[in-house]
């Protein structure tokens, strides 16, 4: 590569900013300079919690009352003291009933209970390294960590299921543990239930033990393997079974009865190939008796990566109408991905989630480089910038490790997942492809089985490539925020030199610095494409570049490695050729989106027109879609309309949505009319379907009330037809939202029709009453979107109502969404008062002026 002259940078600073730099310091964090939730004054520094003694094994021996939703057994644990003289072992126990404690030879032993934790006194004191083993009685309703799913008068047909969520920290309340990350323990279930229906537990199962006079049979799992306490998990309920082998691996999907070979191929016959890969890629082999994914009903998240047996939610089975719009493809791989980043490596603490997350997330991203090509890698990462983007510009901006906060639920979000992955991408290009597969290597042998933190992970790096990285950890993962690039170019004639200004234009607020980078400039004359490298580390930065010749195209970053917001104005010209030629889907769809902001200018316009309809990769035509879509004007309509005919159905969907932008045009209309009647994907129609609504169709409401009859995977054919009535906004709807929102009705529907309420009932008092009474509806997602609706609907009269709920509320992401809601009510109601006293000020004013002429226009005395 050749090498820039630089003017304005002293050559002994230079060598500075590239000597090694040292791990960073202790991370410090200010609550002050974040925003909600990490400003509140509940959020407190969380440190890796003090052991006392090693947990070495859990047994769990249970019996479940289902009508009564209760569970009732022993768990017996085995520990070990840490240190000489223990006598008494404090464990992690909610709303638990202990009926006893005693010891292995069955003496019994003094406890406390208290509301979070069991204490035991031991009959003695206990050495290092000496077992312990207590057998705890217990009985317990969770209100967490263990929940009930039943058929009732309203759902007749839903299934009998129990099923187990241990992350963050919910098992200890439906067992008594040690439950936090830093500890390893091997475990083993067994739990009888009813003759018809099977248990799903953890690595090999043992046996199943039958009783014919009780009509139950009681599975035993045992896992070998040691893991922390959250991954222990069961299922319990009515499933078909479905195996692969991958040599002597059994691969095993667990789905609801009755559903077809071809569903499940569909949703996971790519997981033996993607354990095949991930072990490849980490010179790691799949560490565990075996690899399940079971399917639940009403489960809280997409998946969780449970030691073995992966628990998925329903949803990831979907039929040919839904893909490739869905695709279980990305949540299956995820999880699998967790075996390894999560499980058999494990955050020590919270604040390291992301050495769990990010990894999953990014592993996930080279599983789809493997199998789809480099195009498809680059677009999933440049989706993971604007997932982290759109977090950090409508909610908040943090360090990705991040020790402070009020719970640790609220870290599972998208700086944890899509910007961690992002950074993993960032430094893979920063240290090379085999020097990042090494490293991760050594990695995963070093701290196999361990607890780790962040610091692990970059001394891994150290050790495999000589890297030090300590200014790379320090800007990207103990600090906040990315670089807001303002760039520009111009070109000396007489010197044949290229001069680049490069400004970090960010705010130097909310722990975010100015960044320092390695950033590749690229330079296409006549000649060919010239690369250079140079650093980047201040606010402003000068670099000259002799060419032979007056480049035709520059490229900042044109491997799209860094995550960045960029300005670098372009000519029409040289947006046209980055459109149409630059290598990196990233590049192109920048260079897409700002030919479509010429909104004035109709040769750009057809330029990205032609982007839309040509281009070789979907993900840049979709894109491309979404930027027309902004411009309102008839090129892009037509554009759209013509994209309806996409071979690729997200392109479709895409196009379908961005149409909706189009208020009032007749000719956007029929064509998603014409989708709606014609179109054989269901996420393309559901996208017709609210872009009707959006741009208030004339027959909009007539489309929208019969499309509620039609079934769809996820009910997404309701869910927009209900999302289009509320962007209607037309009382007709009104009827219509209150009706699906009724309890009995299919629950993805039910959701989004309370959400409508939030804009249909406005001022009506019957639906404020019922969106405070769905506060305490059965399904949580009910739950969660009444709190949505109640924060849209602006009526103050619910802030008590909600301050209740999240003062009592058990799952910390209904909280959240409560205190969200209460924020954006205070807020209204600031701004009422706002307006109310402008207006009280103006009225005045036009008294005063009154009172000032009618004294004027008075006759002198």
């Amino acid at each position: 590569m050749g090498k820039p002259v630089r003017r304005l940078l002293p050559i002994l600073l230079l060598l500075v900013l590239l000597a090694p730099c040292a791990a960073p310091a202790q991370q410090q964090v200010n609550p002050d300079q974040l925003r909600p939730p990490f400003n509140d004054p509940r959020a407190a520094r969380h440190w890796t919690r003090d052991r006392a003694y090693d947990l070495q094994h859990v047994k769990l021996e249970l019996g479940i009352d289902w009508e009564k939703r209760e569970i009732a057994g022993t768990a017996t644990l085995t520990l070990a003291p840490l240190n000489d003289g223990l006598t008494r072992v404090t464990l992690d126990a909610a709303e638990l009933t202990i009926e006893a404690v005693t010891t292995s030879g069955g003496g019994k032993l003094d406890f406390a209970a208290g509301a979070k934790e069991l204490t035991v006194v031991l009959d003695r004191a206990y050495s290092a390294g000496e077992a312990v083993t207590l057998a705890i009685r217990y009985r317990a309703r969770p209100r967490k960590g263990f929940y009930f799913v039943a058929p009732d008068q309203a759902y007749p047909t839903k299934p009998r299921q129990a099923w187990t969520q241990g992350e963050s920290e919910y098992n200890h309340y439906w067992f008594p543990s040690y439950d936090f990350p830093n500890d390893k323990a091997t475990s083993e279930t067994i739990v009888a239930v009813p003759a018809e229906m099977i248990v799903i537990g953890n690595g090999r199962l043992v046996e199943v033990r039958e009783n014919p006079a009780a009509k139950t049979k009681t599975y035993h799992w045992r896992e070998e393997v040691p893991h922390s306490t959250y991954l222990i998990s069961l299922v319990a309920g009515r499933f078909d079974r479905h195996v692969d082998m991958l040599g002597e691996l059994p691969v095993e999907y667990y789905v609801p009865p009755g559903t077809d070979a071809a569903t499940v191929k569909r949703s996971f016959a790519l997981t033996p190939e993607m354990i095949r890969f991930f072990a490849d890629y980490s010179a790691t082999p799949y560490p565990y008796e075996r690899y399940a994914q079971d399917t639940v009903e009403e489960f809280l998240w997409g998946g969780m990566e449970n030691i073995s047996a992966t628990t998925l939610y329903t949803d990831t089975l979907h039929d040919e109408a839904a893909a490739p719009n869905w695709s279980s493809e990305g949540l299956v791989a995820h999880e699998l991905a967790h075996q390894w980043w999560g499980d058999w490596l494990t955050c020590r603490d919270w604040s390291h989630l992301w050495l769990n997350e990010s990894f999953a997330t990014f592993f996930t991203n080279l599983w789809f480089e493997r199998r789809l090509g480099r195009d498809e890698y680059d677009y999933r990462v440049w989706e993971n910038w604007q997932d982290y983007f759109e977090e950090d510009r409508k909610d908040y901006r943090r360090p990705i490790v991040m020790p402070v906060y009020v719970d640790e639920m609220d870290l599972f979000d998208e700086h944890t997942y899509p910007k961690g992955a992002a950074v993993l991408a960032m430094l893979r290009a920063v240290v090379g492809d085999e020097e990042f597969q090494k490293s991760i290597r050594h990695y995963a042998a070093k701290h196999a089985r361990q607890p780790v933190d962040t610091e692990d992970f970059r001394k891994a790096i150290a050790e495999a490539t000589g890297q030090d990285l300590g200014w790379f950890f320090d800007e990207w993962l103990y600090r906040a925020g990315h670089p807001e690039f303002a760039v520009t170019s111009e070109w000396d004639e007489p010197t044949r030199t290229a001069h680049l200004v490069v400004e970090q234009k960010q705010a130097l607020k909310e722990m975010t610095p100015i960044f320092r980078m390695l950033v590749e400039i690229e330079f296409t004359t006549a000649a060919g494409a010239q690369t250079f490298r140079v650093e980047v580390a201040h606010a402003r930065d000068d670099f000259y570049f002799p060419l032979a010749a007056r480049p035709t195209r520059v490229r900042f970053d044109p491997g799209q490695k860094i995550i960045k917001k960029l300005e670098f104005a372009k000519s029409r010209e040289e947006l046209t050729d980055l459109a149409t030629n630059d290598p990196n889907v990233a590049g192109r769809i920048w260079a897409a989106q700002q030919l479509a902001e010429r909104a004035g200018d109709l040769v750009a316009l057809a330029t990205a027109r032609d982007v839309l309809l040509q281009d070789r990769f979907y993900g840049v035509r979709l894109e491309t879609a979404k930027a027309l879509g902004k411009t309102h004007s008839a090129v892009a309509r037509d554009a759209l309309i013509e994209a309806l005919r996409d071979p690729d159905a997200r392109v479709r969907e895409a196009a379908a949505e961005a149409l909706g932008e189009f208020a009032g045009d007749a000719t956007a209309a029929a064509a998603l009319e014409g989708v709606v009647r014609s179109e054989p994907k269901v996420y393309v129609v559901a996208a017709a379907l609210k872009s009707l609504g959006k741009m208030q169709a004339p027959k909009a409401f007539e489309t929208l009330r019969s499309a509620l009859g039609r079934d769809s995977h996820r009910d997404v054919i309701r869910q927009k037809a209900l999302e289009g009535l509320a962007e209607l906004g037309d009382a007709p709807g009104l009827p219509l939202a209150l009706e699906w929102a009724r309890y009995g009705r299919p629950p993805r529907a039910r959701e989004a029709a309370i959400e409508a309420l939030g804009k249909l009932g406005r001022g009506d008092d019957n639906v404020f009453r019922y969106l405070t009474s769905l506060l305490a509806d059965p399904y949580v997602w009910a739950r969660r979107a009444a709190l949505t609706a109640l924060g849209e609907l602006g009526d103050a009269r619910a802030l008590p109502t909600l301050e209740a709920f999240a003062a009592n509320e058990i799952e910390r992401r209904l909280q959240r969404e409560a205190e969200i809601a209460i924020d954006k009510l205070r807020r209204a109601q600031a701004a009422k008062r706002t307006a109310d006293d402008l207006a009280r000020e103006v009225e005045t004013l036009k008294q005063e002026v009154r009172t000032l002429r009618e004294k004027a226009a008075a006759p002198p005395r």
